[in-house]
């Protein structure tokens, strides 16, 4: 009987970008092994998430914009509230002086 070497292998457990690979490890739950998966990404899958990125991209600009114009029509609206508001008590104050007014006026004379 002749014994066979195993044939060297590519270190799965490597972190490195720059070996092109990665490593995916899977801990089972229902056994007590543990499976490891070598991804080699190819240029179809570096284009998929370059597209991905620029999508998210978009997204993400077109999120900004509608955060600052939801936020200019909330100030703009809180300013016309505030000077709806300010306009109409100081009418009312002006009425109401008018009316103690005439009211001490007419009784003071009469």
């Amino acid at each position: 009987m002749s014994r066979e070497d195993p044939q060297p292998t590519k270190d799965s457990t490597s972190d490195d970008p720059s070996e092109g690979s990665v490593s995916i490890v899977d801990e089972g739950t229902s056994s007590n092994k543990d499976t490891t998966t070598t991804v080699d990404p190819s240029e179809g899958d570096r284009d998929e998430i370059e597209e991905i990125r620029k999508q998210s991209r978009v997204e993400t600009a077109r999120v900004r914009t509608w955060r600052i114009l939801v936020t200019v029509a909330l100030f703009i609206t809180a300013i016309v509230v505030t000077a709806t508001t300010y306009k109409l008590l100081i009418k009312q104050e002006d009425k109401n002086f008018r009316n103690v007014v005439s009211l001490i006026a007419h009784t003071r004379y009469i």
